[in-house]
């Protein structure tokens, strides 16, 4: 699949992306499903789908980090902040949304909308990495489990109060 997305230079600290945007080979990344990455990868591209509903998690590891360092004389005063080496941008098909920090980063998907991560920065050589997509569980699942949970809890305790209370055999 081709797509187009944010050109490397043009997005680093800036949300969303105002720079030119380049044709990009991706593959298919499903939720839940780990890509690995290295030196050898062909793929820096991912497509998410256009079926994605809530909040979702994005985690790429290992994650190096890029101290500030300060601007050379010749460009000015001031200092290009601290970044991730390998940074991972998730986008729309009109803006980029959010951007990994320390290899995370989050975002909220409508059903309908394409989404889209890049990755910009350096793969070191012998290093492999891993990149997934989660859902977060949303309130109402915490409160089935809870509820779960205390259903257990008064079963086993019925049980144990009939046990109790159940007349024993001479």
């Amino acid at each position: 699949m081709i797509v187009f997305g944010p050109q490397a230079t043009a997005c680093i600290g800036q949300v969303p992306c105002d720079g030119s945007w380049v044709q990009l080979s991706s593959s298919r990344l499903e939720v839940g499903e780990t890509a690995k990455l290295s030196t050898a990868s062909s793929v820096f591209a991912f497509y998410l789908g256009n079926a994605l509903s809530g909040t979702f998690n994005v985690s790429l590891s290992p994650a190096y980090r890029i101290q500030e360092v300060p601007l050379p004389a010749y460009v000015g005063d001031g200092y290009v902040p601290a970044h991730d080496e390998l940074t991972v941008h998730v986008a729309s098909r009109f803006a980029v949304l959010s951007n990994t920090d320390l290899g995370h980063a989050s975002f909220v998907a409508q059903t309908g909308a394409d989404y889209y991560l890049f990755l910009e920065g350096k793969v070191r050589g012998a290093q492999d990495y891993s990149l997934q997509v989660t859902s977060v569980p949303e309130p109402e699942n915490y409160a089935m489990l809870l509820a779960g949970l205390g259903l257990m809890l008064s079963i086993s305790r019925f049980r144990k109060l009939r046990e109790t209370t159940a007349p024993r055999a001479v």
